[in-house]
Order: structure tokens, then sequence, then C-alpha cells
């Protein structure tokens, strides 16, 4: 399941580099050309779905011009 997927991937990755989350879908879509539509692909990801949405945690800390945590 897409749950299993991003907690195998948190527990052997960078935790940047692991996914928020995973998306399952028959197939993407795509033109004329066979390029993937990546603007039709935006709602796939602005859809609240639950699992998986960003928390402030998954987000790097700012910082400041001098480099300092703010």
């Amino acid at each position: 399941t897409p749950d299993e997927l991003v907690s195998w991937s948190k527990g052997r990755m960078a935790r940047y580099k692991a996914p928020r989350r995973i998306v399952v879908v028959d197939e993407l879509p795509r033109t004329g050309t066979r390029k993937i539509r990546r603007d039709h692909l935006v709602p796939l990801f602005d859809a609240d779905s639950g699992s998986g949405t960003r928390s402030d945690s998954d987000t790097a800390p700012a910082t400041g011009s001098d480099g300092d945590r703010t």
C-alpha cells in the first residue's frame, strides 16, 4: 500500500529524500506525443487525502541571512 511504501522508505532514506505521500493512479495523463501532462497532476497533490499531508515538522527550519535559525 502507499502508506507501507512511505514507512519503508523513511526507514531506509534520509528524511528529506523519503516521499511524504505516494499517490497510486491507473495511468498518468499524457499529451498526444505521450509526454506527461504535469499540469494535470496538480489536482492529485492538492486534494487532501488525509494521509501524507505536510506538517510543520516536514518543512526545513527557517534561517536568517547569517545562517542562524530564526
